[in-house]
């Protein structure tokens, strides 16, 4: 797959898929000018029922710093095409915690 504004090449594996409650898989990035280090991590999506609603949990593992400052901000792009993919109604809380 080729994403991004600069349009790097990512490979990677579906480690998990249990539709449709779980998808799991790697991003994996060689190194390139936005990302000097490249990047070897792991992104998982997964529902949780939760007292009549239902819990998104985004999971970035083994992500470097730098990106994940880069991916921080875009976040709520996906939050917006969630909300206009459902009729359900949608809040979200993002804990942008980065180790």
């Amino acid at each position: 797959m080729v994403a991004g504004p600069a349009q790097f090449h990512v490979k990677g594996k579906i480690l998990t898929w249990q539709p449709p409650r779980v998808f799991e898989y790697e991003w994996k990035v060689s190194p390139v000018p936005e990302m000097p280090r490249g990047e070897d991590a792991i992104f998982r999506y997964e529902l949780t029922q939760q007292e009549g609603s239902t819990l998104l949990t985004i999971t970035y593992r083994h992500i470097t710093k730098q990106t994940a400052y880069g991916f921080a901000p875009g976040t709520h792009v996906l939050f917006d095409r969630l909300r206009s993919s459902t009729k359900q109604r949608i809040t979200s809380r993002l804990d942008d915690t980065i180790y």
